[in-house]
């Protein structure tokens, strides 16, 4: 499944990033529209990574990891 994930990885990454723009940075919480307009999605995401963390179980994670180390 290599090949295929790398595929689906590229294009929800390439969803995503047209997703973001500027005519919606208004509706978002100033903070996160600060954070996708000047350090990117990729930085927006991984602070969203930080703050749901605590929240989010652990078998996720492996699973996760599951998928990658099969790939």
């Amino acid at each position: 499944m290599k090949d295929q994930l790398h595929t689906m990885l590229n294009d929800l990454w390439l969803y995503l990033d047209e997703q973001v723009v500027p005519e919606l940075l208004p509706y978002l919480p100033p903070w996160l529209a600060y954070i996708i307009s000047d350090l990117g999605l990729q930085a927006a995401l991984e602070v969203y990574y930080y703050i749901t963390k605590p929240y989010t179980g652990d078998y996720f994670y492996q699973e996760l990891q599951g998928i990658a180390d099969g790939a």
